[in-house]
């Protein structure tokens, strides 16, 4: 093994090794970070750098909160570019990763072979989409966020078959023939406010770490917000605050102070990763959770039980975007809309423990 290599590229290298080998069969669990870590002696960033690799070449997929596993490889090096699909997205994240990995599987198990590309920071100056076309590739499945889907609407190939999966961030129409699986984020707006005000909260702040008016989901969550507040007689504008901060570290003091000038007792988070600053809050003022101040998520992530609280959050059902998403692209279907439905995951963040326990499924 040349030690001139990068080590993220040495360490790569040598987990693929095993896995083309057999050493690692399919399905298999993949070194952890922190195993690696203390075998190669490196830090946390080289490991992550190889792992982002071994994910984008197919050879592992992820498991939220279990790991990283070994990939089935159904499809030899010559398949035909019919039986391609390029899957474009704009980053890694819990998120995309239960997306990507589901949608790798249902492909792989009808025998297409799916090409996953990301647009981050060092493919700056290529165009993956070129890429892939240049391949004769013609089926993609694409995130649909902005600003990746602005750069690359116009390269895919005229006779591209296009299915945007998630959202679809951008002023632009309608692509005619394409088909749009996406989730609906008025509906997860409606279903978190709506269950806090169930809960009895009187004063809810909806907190976002980005600028509503420039994110089309977010809009469409503040006005699911709305809605429900409405059909339960709350006036809106004086009963619910809204916290746009770009500073992630100004957070926490911002909703600290709303806590205590506003008396919220009920806080709805974008993400999940953001309750860290509600909970943080929390702690300053002495306040009890779900007892004092009640804290729901969006995405239903891996943060979810990484709070001292378990947190309630929206699902946007990943697996059911990307089992929707991977049939139309099958059955060659054009000009398909679907909305994916989320769903509220109650935990203790909002509810008491027994509540919880006696509650169905």
């Amino acid at each position: 093994m040349r030690t001139d290599e990068p080590k993220y590229r040495l360490i790569k290298d040598k987990i693929a090794e095993r896995i083309n080998s057999g050493e690692l069969p399919v399905h298999s669990r993949v070194p952890s970070e922190s195993e690696l870590i203390a075998d190669c002696h490196v830090s946390s960033i080289t490991v992550r750098a190889a792992m982002k690799d071994l994910l984008r070449e197919g050879l592992i997929y992820r498991i939220r909160g279990k790991g990283s596993f070994v990939a089935e490889r159904k499809i030899e090096s010559n398949v035909s570019a019919d039986r391609m699909c390029g899957l474009v997205f704009a980053n890694e994240g819990d998120v995309n990763n239960e997306i990507i990995r589901t949608l790798s599987d249902l492909l792989y198990s009808d025998e297409y072979y799916p090409i996953t590309c990301f647009d981050q920071a060092e493919l700056e100056g290529s165009s993956i989409v070129k890429g892939l076309s240049e391949k004769g590739v013609s089926r993609f499945i694409v995130d649909g966020k902005s600003p990746m889907l602005d750069k690359y609407i116009e390269q895919f190939p005229e006779n591209a078959s296009l299915t945007f999966i998630h959202r679809y961030e951008t002023d632009r129409d309608y692509i005619p023939n394409a088909n749009y699986v996406l989730s609906d984020y008025r509906k997860g707006g409606y279903l978190a406010m709506e269950h806090l005000l169930g809960a009895g909260c009187s004063e809810i702040a909806v907190v976002s770490c980005q600028v509503r008016s420039e994110i089309h989901p977010l809009l469409d969550t503040f006005e699911g917000c709305r809605e429900a507040a409405v059909d339960q007689g709350i006036q809106f504008d004086r009963h619910v605050h809204f916290v746009e901060n770009n500073d992630w570290g100004g957070l926490e003091g911002a909703l600290t102070d709303m806590i205590k000038d506003k008396g919220v007792d009920g806080i709805f988070v974008t993400a999940d990763c953001y309750a860290v600053s509600a909970f943080g809050a929390a702690g300053r003022l002495g306040l009890k959770i779900p007892e004092d101040l009640k804290i729901i998520g969006y995405f239903d992530t891996a943060w979810v039980n990484s709070f001292a609280v378990p947190l309630t959050s929206v699902s946007i059902r990943e697996a059911e975007l990307a089992g929707a998403a991977a049939g139309l692209m099958k059955t060659g279907a054009l000009g398909k809309r679907l909305n994916i439905e989320p769903e509220l995951v109650v935990r203790q963040s909002t509810v008491a423990r027994e509540v919880v326990k006696s509650m169905p499924g």
